[in-house]
Formats: C-alpha cells, sequence, structure tokens
C-alpha cells in the first residue's frame, strides 16, 4: 500500500542561496502554477502514480493525483496539502504541516484508505551549479490505515473481516531542482509497521504566476 511520506531532516550542510518550495525539496511556485509529475513506490511491489499540484511561495499547497499497484493491484486516489510556515526551525530548516490520505478501490473483496499527517522539513546544500540544487528533506506523521475485506473472502461467513492500524512513518530523502523547473525527490520511507519503500516523485512546474 501507498504510504505517502517524508524523512527526518539532516543538518550537517552548508545553507545555499535557492528558490525552492524547501519543505518538500521542489522548485518553487513562481516558477509555476502548476506542478504536474508523477511517482513510483517500491515496497515488495510497485505503486505507480499521476498527480497535479497547485500553491503558492510561502503558502497553502494542495496535490490530487490518481495511480495503480501493478502486478494486478487495486486503482488508487490521493490528495495532500500542506502550509509552509514563515518561521524557520532555529533559522535553518523550513517547516511545512502536511497531511495526506489515499483510498484503494476494492478489488478481490479488499479496499483500504490510509490518512496521515505530521511535519515535513527542507535544509539547503550549497552547490557550485546555478542551474542544480539540493535539499535534504524529512518528515515524520502519524498515520491510519483501515483495510476492509469482503466476508466470503475471509471463508468466515457473517465475521467482520475490517483491520485498523495507527502507525509512525519516517524515513530520509534529497530534493533535486533543476533550473527552479523540475524536481526529483527520492526518498526512503520507513513505517513502524510494514516494509520500507523507496518512493520516487519527480514533476515539473508549468504555467506562469
Amino acid at each position: 500500500m501507498r504510504r505517502a511520506a517524508l524523512c527526518f531532516v539532516a543538518l550537517m550542510a552548508v545553507p545555499a542561496a535557492l528558490q525552492a518550495q524547501m519543505c518538500v525539496g521542489q522548485a518553487p511556485w513562481s516558477s509555476g502554477t502548476l506542478k504536474a509529475g508523477g511517482s513510483l513506490e517500491f515496497d515488495g511491489g510497485t505503486a505507480l502514480a499521476g498527480h497535479l499540484a497547485t500553491g503558492k511561495d510561502g503558502g497553502m499547497f494542495f496535490t490530487g493525483g490518481a495511480g495503480i499497484i501493478t502486478d494486478g493491484g487495486p486503482f488508487f486516489i490521493h490528495g495532500g496539502l500542506g502550509k509552509e510556515l514563515t518561521k524557520k526551525l532555529g533559522d535553518k530548516i523550513t517547516i511545512c504541516p502536511i497531511a495526506n490520505a489515499d483510498y484503494f478501490f476494492k478489488k478481490h473483496g479488499v479496499s483500504a484508505f490510509d490518512l496521515s499527517g505530521g511535519l515535513s522539513g527542507g535544509y539547503p546544500i550549497a552547490m557550485n551549479s546555478k542551474n542544480v540544487g539540493l535539499i535534504l528533506t524529512g518528515s515524520g506523521q502519524l498515520g491510519y490505515s483501515h483495510v476492509s475485506i469482503d466476508a466470503s473472502f475471509c471463508n468466515i461467513s457473517g465475521v467482520d473481516c475490517s483491520d485498523s492500524s495507527i502507525i509512525g512513518i519516517f524515513g530520509f530523502g534529497a530534493g533535486f531542482i533543476f533550473n527552479n523547473r523540475i524536481s526529483l525527490v527520492p526518498q526512503l520511507v520507513i513505517p513502524t509497521e510494514g516494509d520500507l519503500a523507496l518512493l520516487i516523485v519527480a514533476n515539473v512546474a508549468v504555467g506562469k504566476h
């Protein structure tokens, strides 16, 4: 199942002058009114998704998308939001409260939804190139997951086969920004229950403010 998550930020770096949506390691909204892109997640299976996002530098941002778990898995939809805070942590780290939701449509008698919320942060690394930026990113989230299974697939007639769990989601990663417009953010996702995952998010800012 897809776990929308970032990681706890590393601090041993030198700040750089960089335009960016710092807290999630992506290109700034001033480069375009929309970001179009996709993601791949590997956690024993593979989740492939496309998404659109919109927002404002130093303000709220929103994302929505859809995807599929490959190898015969379910179709899912995703939504998320966040708010970049003006006050930095230790005058170094840009922070965003974030929230995410995923719904997995029923397939083979199983449906599910995930909710998560927490904080994401980013810290820039000094680079020699004016066209390439690097930001260490991180987050910690608390997640709620609910799975519903039809009784006929549990082989126990009349029994509620649904299951819910609350987990923590942590990890680490980095955001690469090219020409202040293209973003590539690989992340290692570490839930307190379930499999580790490699999540790769890419997008390009389009349009103009």
